[in-house]
């Protein structure tokens, strides 16, 4: 009876994850012994592999970083070593083994890179106080009959999920829907909130998930009462005045987006995926 040897087997991951700035190490590992191992960094996500560029090899167990690209490296298990990882690392890799015996075989490993949010939270616009995680807003003697709030998350990678749950746990529906715009590789995402003023009784809490905010993030929207003097103006007041006006602009744009978007399907242009893209503002 005849044994069969095993079928040369190689294994790579088909995704990893990195954040930004730290380290990536992607595995190759193989059965058989390699005369030679080479990683190719190709040019787009599942890129042809005549589109792949050389950026790491080791032959006959010698092992050099390539000139200009110092930060990619083979280890001594073959992995390719990605140091201070960058946005622009963002790309398929492939891990191509020539064995002793003149035999070949490749790999192929997505690195997906991660730019975490800012740790205090969603922002959200219209709150008299803002502290992390906490946004409270100062409800004005004559109250409006609604009032609109932004929630957003600026400068993270890839984009993240945004709602709105009210303090009874129920999931709010949004006006417009998420606001998504990318700028530089980073994305900035905004959702609208519009609370009546039967609503006022009610906390909210605009949640954030997703790989950007290592799974979630959250900041809880509150309502206080306003005080008036008896005579005179108050610091109250005068933030009832200014909201009152941040409000109306934010009504404004909403009724003026919402009349772009009905004109926009009315010509018979569908936008992707249902999303509106925004001049990106994350200077603040």
């Amino acid at each position: 009876m005849t044994i069969r040897p095993k079928a040369f087997e190689l294994h790579t991951e088909r995704s990893v994850k990195v954040v930004r700035g730290r380290n990536a190490s992607l595995i190759c590992s193989f059965t058989d012994p390699a005369d030679a191992v080479y990683w190719y960094k190709h040019n787009s996500t599942g890129a042809p592999d005549d589109d792949a560029e050389l950026v790491a090899s080791e032959f006959l167990g010698i092992s050099d970083p390539l000139p200009g690209i110092e930060r990619f490296r083979i280890t001594e298990d073959y992995r390719l070593l990605i140091s201070d990882v960058s946005i622009a690392d963002e790309t398929t890799y492939s891990c191509f083994v020539v064995l002793q015996t003149g035999i070949t075989k490749r790999g192929y490993t997505d690195l997906r890179v991660i730019v975490l949010a800012d740790s205090d939270g969603p922002k959200i616009g219209s709150c008299n106080t803002f502290v992390p995680g906490e946004c409270t807003y100062n409800v004005p003697t004559d109250p409006p009959e609604e009032v609109v709030f932004v929630c957003e998350l600026c400068g993270v990678r890839p984009s993240v999920n945004l709602e709105w749950v009210r303090s009874d746990d129920r999931v709010m529906e949004q006006a417009l829907g998420p606001l998504i715009v990318e700028k530089d590789g980073l994305y900035k995402v905004a959702s609208i909130l519009e609370v009546p003023e039967s609503g006022f009784d009610y906390d909210y809490l605009c949640q954030a998930t997703g790989d950007a905010v290592q799974n979630a993030s959250s900041t809880k929207l509150t309502f206080e009462e306003g005080t008036v003097l008896v005579s005179g103006w108050s610091n109250t007041s005068v933030l009832g005045i200014v909201v009152g006006l941040v409000v109306f602009i934010v009504i404004a744009v909403v009724i003026s987006l919402r009349m772009f978007l009905r004109g926009k399907h009315a010509q018979g242009e569908v936008l992707p995926d249902d999303k509106l893209v925004i001049k990106p503002d994350c200077s603040g």
